[in-house]
């Protein structure tokens, strides 16, 4: 790899936006010619987090882009079209890098390779906890093995992707919508044919309780409905049929999401989110197909008992 592009979106991160560029600019650069751009997306952020950034790279080039806040997938879309790295890395901007990344990946043998897994930790208030792949060691495999095995991590993040890769397949993440990444990951892994699988923690998230994907928002949850059907439609039309059960495991992981979230809000939309998960008869043939025993368990579970399969499905939980 000589070249890489740094998206990060940008919205109500001005407590957190310094250290995710200071990350960066303490790379080493000078390993074999490695340079690097980065790429700023102001996604509508009411507070001052581009002021921040724009003291921290007052002296550096960075492209700069503001938007009406669209959420993260359409900022990512909107840097996609200006990036002109050989691969491009999504850093969320409360997250940071590893000192020694840009080293790291510099040194991998990039020849014929779609993409690069790496590891992370999750970082919460001096603990960490290292979330990984499987893998001990740095192997190539085909983005259909890694799903088929479920060794992959589905944020965006933890996978450095080539920009010609993105764009020959027209890989873009679903605007308007959380969760785009459960949407995104399990399309591109299908399509990579080589992903370098590298055994080292390059990134940390922070958890940050106020993030949009933490934040209480019961949009979040019909969200995954409207992921689960774009993942429907694309099993249908591109996925040999062989291999849909791959992606009907995916789908069946975020409809169990939906189905956790229905015990976490309040009446009124609880039954909201009953209704529309009910509607949605044409999803629940993913659980069936998924060859996973505790999916199936459930997709029979509300073909039988329709409504009240949410209190049998409280039950076995419990």
């Amino acid at each position: 790899m000589k070249s890489l592009s740094i998206i990060i979106p940008m919205y109500k991160v001005e407590d957190f936006i310094a250290e995710c560029l200071q990350s960066i600019l303490r790379q080493d650069c000078r390993n074999n010619g490695f340079d690097y751009e980065l790429i700023l997306v102001d996604d509508g952020s009411p507070d001052n987090c581009v002021k921040v950034a724009q003291s921290i790279l007052s002296r550096l080039p960075y492209k700069l882009i503001r938007q009406s806040n669209s959420g993260q997938g359409a900022a990512r879309n909107t840097a996609l079209e200006v990036a002109t790295g050989e691969f491009v890395w999504f850093v969320d901007a409360d997250d940071w890098i590893s000192d020694d990344s840009f080293a790291a990946l510099a040194d991998i043998d990039t020849t014929d390779l779609d993409a690069i897994a790496i590891n992370a930790v999750d970082e919460v208030e001096g603990a960490r906890s290292r979330i990984n792949f499987g893998e001990t060691a740095a192997s190539v495999v085909s983005g259909l093995d890694a799903l088929t095995s479920g060794t992959f991590l589905y944020g965006p993040p933890f996978t450095v992707y080539r920009r010609e890769f993105l764009n020959r397949h027209s890989l873009r993440f679903l605007p308007g919508v959380y969760y785009e990444d459960n949407e995104f990951t399990p399309r591109a892994y299908y399509r990579a044919r080589r992903i370098y699988r590298l055994d080292r923690v390059l990134y940390h998230v922070r958890i940050n309780m106020q993030s949009t994907t933490r934040c209480a928002n019961p949009k979040r949850y019909f969200d995954l409905f409207t992921v689960a059907s774009q993942l429907s439609k694309f099993s249908d039309s591109e996925v040999e049929k062989r291999h849909r059960y791959v992606m009907s495991r995916c789908i069946g992981l975020v409809l169990n999401s939906a189905l956790d979230g229905i015990g976490k809000v309040e009446a009124d939309t609880k039954a909201e989110l009953q209704k529309r998960f009910l509607a949605e008869k044409s999803l629940w043939k993913h659980f069936l197909k998924s060859k996973n025993p505790k999916y199936i368990i459930e997709g029979i579970v509300f073909m039988v008992f329709g409504r009240f399969g949410f209190r049998i499905y409280d039950m076995i939980k419990r």
